[in-house]
This record gives structure tokens, sequence and C-alpha cells, in this order.
């Protein structure tokens, strides 16, 4: 018995052990807060992380508003796979794989999104000069068809590669049949908006939080950066010894330098009144989404009584 004890001590030793090696692994990163190019553009990611909590707690609460029109929206004999979907919908949305796979999606919207212009000139010049080459009577409509098919076919990409990380999709492929052909395209839009929503409840704006949180941690390392630099590029740019060019740039760096330490007290107010109320916001949000969950489940369970 003493034998049995001391070998369950010693591997709960060793676990613990284990668990604490696994914990203590050494960052791979070092910070970026003694970088003027990143210090410089430390306004724009406080701001910018503050904002993507407004706009995916708006999202939510938008689709949250939205779930309870879902099951009028169905029409199927199968409503025991339409609760199944609702509930894998809602557990693949909490995943680390759709997780993983939504923040994947969201670079490269972010990427279309600050290049826009770049992408619409080059895709809708390329496509005129071919179209005046081929004689075309109206090059300008070659441009614009052709930028609207890039679009589309990158939503609709990013929607593929959503969907193959949400087990919702899988199971509606595989019930398509007992579902009904008129009720799958619009389940799946409902799987969609629902995973969507419970990945913003659960994770998307907790790691805004969290992130918002590690921005603020380092606010007096990059404002001795910015100090620094500023001073360091004044200097640079009164220096005769330099080239004109050098000097010039030396001297836009500081400018952009000063205004960002000007910005930077301002925006680290404005978040860190956001952290304030973070949390109880977090937790009616969470509140809401479930109550609007079960509600919708039970009405699926009741459609599926009734048939």
């Amino acid at each position: 018995m003493r034998l049995v004890s001391f070998i369950c001590l010693s591997c709960s030793i060793s676990l613990a052990v284990a668990c604490a090696r696994t914990n203590d692994l050494p960052p791979l990163t070092t910070p970026s807060s003694g970088q003027p190019v990143y210090a410089t553009r430390y306004p724009d990611s406080l701001a910018s992380t503050r904002g993507s909590i407004d706009q995916q707690e708006n999202k939510a609460n938008r689709m949250i508003g939205e779930m309870s029109q879902f099951p009028s929206a169905i029409d199927t004999k199968g409503w025991n796979h339409v609760s199944a979907t609702y509930k894998l919908a809602d557990s693949a949305g909490r995943s680390s794989d759709y997780a993983e796979r939504h923040d994947q999606n969201e670079v490269v919207t972010t990427f279309f999104e600050e290049e826009k212009q770049n992408i619409q000139n080059g895709v809708v010049g390329s496509a005129q000069y071919t179209a005046k080459q081929n004689d075309c009577k109206e090059p300008g409509k070659i441009g614009g068809a052709a930028l609207f098919g890039l679009n589309k076919a990158v939503d609709k990409a990013l929607q593929d590669k959503m969907r193959d990380h949400d087990e919702a999709h899988a199971y509606i492929a595989a019930h398509s049949a007992a579902i009904g052909d008129k009720a799958v395209e619009k389940l799946k839009d409902q799987a969609d908006k629902i995973s969507e929503t419970a990945y913003l409840t659960y994770v998307g704006v907790e790691k805004s939080r969290r992130r918002l949180k590690t921005l603020l941690d380092e606010s007096a390392e990059v404002k001795k950066t910015l100090q620094r630099a500023a001073e360091q590029d004044s200097t640079a740019s009164s220096d005769a010894s330099l080239p004109d060019a050098d000097r010039k740039s030396a001297q836009s760096r500081a400018a952009s330098e000063n205004a960002a330490l000007t910005r930077a007290d301002s925006e680290m107010q404005q978040a860190q009144h956001v952290l304030v109320d973070i949390d109880q916001r977090i937790k009616k949000l969470r509140t809401d989404y479930e109550q609007a969950l079960k509600t919708l489940i039970d009405a699926a369970d009741a459609n599926a009584k009734k048939k």
C-alpha cells in the first residue's frame, strides 16, 4: 500500500515538474518596444485594437439579434439535424482550429483592405490595357468586371477556408439529403453566423482585450524609445556633416516620432477607459449569446418534436 502511494506521489511530482517546464519555456521573440519604427506606430496600434473591440462587440450583438429569426427561415423536415448543426456551429466557433483559421482570414482581409487602392489600380489598369490591346469597345467596363470578379473570388475562397475548419459544415454535408435541398444553403449561412458569433463572444473580444492590456503594459518603454529617437533624429537633422538627403530623412523621422509621442498619452487614456468596464461588457455579451443560442436550439427541438 505504501509502495502504491509512493508511486502515485512520484507520478504526481513528475507531472507537476513536466507542466512547470512546459509553462516556463522561454519566449521566442524579443519585445519591440525599444524599436523606434514600432514605437512610432504605437498610437495607431492602440487605436486599432481599441476599435477592434467595439467592432467585434457590435458585430456579435447584431448577429445575436438575427438568431431569433433563424428557425422561421428554414424549410426542412430534418429539424433534429438543424438542432445538431446549431450546437456544432457553436462548438466550432469556440475551438482552437476555427480561431486559427479565423485569424488567417483576418490577415488576408486586412491586407486587401489596406492595399485596396493599389490592388484596384493594378487589376483595373491591367484589364483595361489588355482590353485596349484587343480592341474591346468598352475597356472601362472590362476593368470594373475584373475587379468585381477578384473581390468575389477572394470572398468565396475565404468563406470556403473558414467552412473547412467548421465541424457544423461537415455535419451538413453528411446529412444534406435528410435536411433537404431547400434548407441546406440557408443552414450553411446560419452555421457561419453562429460559429462567428461564438468566436467573437468567447475568443475574439477577449484576444483584443489582452492585446490592449499588453500594449498598455509596454507604454512606458515605448515613450522612452520615442523620446530617445526623436532627440537623436533631431540632432542628426542639424548635423552639417551629413548629406542633405539624410538630414531631411532624420527631420522627417523626428517629426513622426514627436507626433507619436504627443498622441501616445491620449490613446493610452482612451485604452485604459475601455479596460475599466470591458469585463462587464464581455460578461453581458456572453450572457446574451447563451440566451439567444438556447432559444434557437429550443425552437429547433420543438419543431423536431412536431414532425
